[in-house]
Formats: C-alpha cells, sequence, structure tokens
C-alpha cells in the first residue's frame, strides 16, 4: 500500500510494545453495536474476513459465535497477537499478514468482509481506499455482506483540534486539488499516529461505487437507525454494503 502515511502507520503497529498494550485491551471482545451488527446482517454468513484484525479483539468473539473466520493485517506482529490470543482462549481461525488493498484470496471466498474499530480510518488516500473496496468486492461471494466502521469527520466533540488542522491545510490541499485526502490526519501521541476521519457522504460514496448500500447509520442506534440530519452528526457512524448479483 503506497503512502506518504505507509511508513507511520507500520512504525506504529510493529512496535512491540504498543502491541502488548494492544493486546492486553483485546479481550474485551466485541462492542455492544459491533454485536448487534453482527447479529442483524450476518445472520446467514458464514465465511467472514476480518480486515485489519489488530490483536484478535474481534476474531476470538467472532470464532466463538460459530463464524469461519479468515483474518488479516498488515502488521507482522499484529498478526503475532491475534495468533497469540486465539491460542490462549482456544479459537481457530486462519491469520494472515496481508495488505487489504491487495488481497490474497479467490474471487468469491467469504460471505462477508467487517472493517471494524474504524479500520477505514486507518487506511491512508483515497487512492488506497479505493482498492481496498475493489478487493473486497471481488473476494465477497454475490450478496456478500460489507461492514465499515468509521470515526465521523462532522462530529464536533473531541475531534475539534482535528478541525483546527483541518482550517489550517485548507489552502494546501485546495492548491494541490487534494479534496478527498483533506480528512487525512497525523497527530502526536508518544509516537505519531495516522488517522483519517470520513464524513458519511464521504463513506457512502465510496462503498456504493461497487457495493448496494443497505444501512449508513449511527453506531448508537443499529437496532433503530436515526432519521434526518441527526444520524449525520454521531460520533461514530456504520456503512452497511451489499455485493449484489452479477
Amino acid at each position: 500500500m503506497k503512502s506518504r502515511f505507509a511508513a507511520i502507520i507500520q512504525a506504529r503497529y510493529s512496535d512491540e510494545q504498543f502491541a502488548k498494550e494492544y493486546y492486553s485491551r483485546s479481550k474485551s471482545g466485541l462492542k455492544p453495536y459491533e454485536t448487534d451488527l453482527v447479529e442483524k446482517y450476518l445472520k446467514n454468513c458464514k465465511d467472514v474476513l476480518v480486515v485489519g484484525c489488530g490483536c484478535g479483539r474481534e476474531t476470538v468473539p467472532l470464532v466463538l459465535k460459530g463464524f469461519n473466520i479468515t483474518a488479516i493485517d498488515i502488521s507482522k506482529e499484529m498478526v503475532k497477537q491475534t495468533k497469540r490470543l486465539c491460542r490462549e482462549l482456544k479459537a481457530k481461525a486462519n491469520v494472515y499478514e496481508m495488505d487489504a488493498a491487495n488481497l490474497n484470496f479467490k474471487d468469491n471466498s467469504f460471505d462477508a468482509a467487517l472493517l471494524f474499530n474504524c479500520l477505514i480510518d486507518q487506511v491512508p488516500s483515497h487512492e488506497n481506499r479505493k482498492k481496498v473496496c475493489n478487493e473486497l468486492w471481488r473476494v465477497l461471494k454475490p450478496n456478500g455482506v460489507c461492514i465499515a466502521i468509521s470515526n465521523n469527520a462532522l462530529y464536533p466533540g473531541k475531534r475539534l483540534c482535528y478541525w483546527l488542522e483541518h482550517i489550517k491545510e485548507i489552502p494546501s490541499f485546495i492548491a494541490h486539488w487534494r479534496r478527498r485526502d483533506f480528512f487525512d490526519r497525523v497527530y502526536e501521541d508518544g509516537t505519531k499516529v495516522y488517522v483519517h476521519l470520513s464524513t458519511p457522504f464521504y463513506l457512502k460514496r465510496l462503498f456504493k461505487k461497487r457495493f448496494s448500500i443497505l444501512a449508513l447509520t449511527s453506531t448508537e442506534n443499529i437496532s433503530c437507525p436515526r432519521k434526518g440530519i441527526t444520524r449525520y452528526l454521531a460520533p461514530i457512524i456504520a456503512v452497511v454494503s451489499l455485493k449484489e448479483e452479477a
């Protein structure tokens, strides 16, 4: 995955100390809204791809729910920690080091693909995010489900600091015509951290190029989706999409 941010992402998620801390938090299992999404949209799914598995927080509970899980991460250290958690909690999954923009799987391999934990926010640049969507479409079976979760760039809250950065970047982004990458940011948290913030409108456009959109909603309201403007102002958003029959 080529990007000016790629080295920052690899450095963070390949750091052993960070991995150990991340691992210690990975036994918490699925978040309530992730469980709701799985129960609502993966009822008829069996073979599931977890993209950006981190240290296995999502992988293990999904295995224990009866899914056949294949998990990937771009970081060798994250893959190592996921395998460790699987062994510890006796969960059998196929775990690989792999770039989501270049998947080493056959066409029509999975019933569902999950980009939980705001994984789409860790894919640097619009072009790479398009490649990820294209690859997910390719490896999903007809009527396969893809779910992506993202931080909402329109939610001010704790992200006010990002908005101040957005304002400072306006001239350079207009000059270079990189509007689609406008919400790509790097901040300091002991080490450099890359993050992309998606607006609900961007996320919908990104996925509907290849998928049919089933839902675009706040993760706080999966069971009863918000309507009107309020659904666009939630802190975290989810897009649920479907690979329709060719």
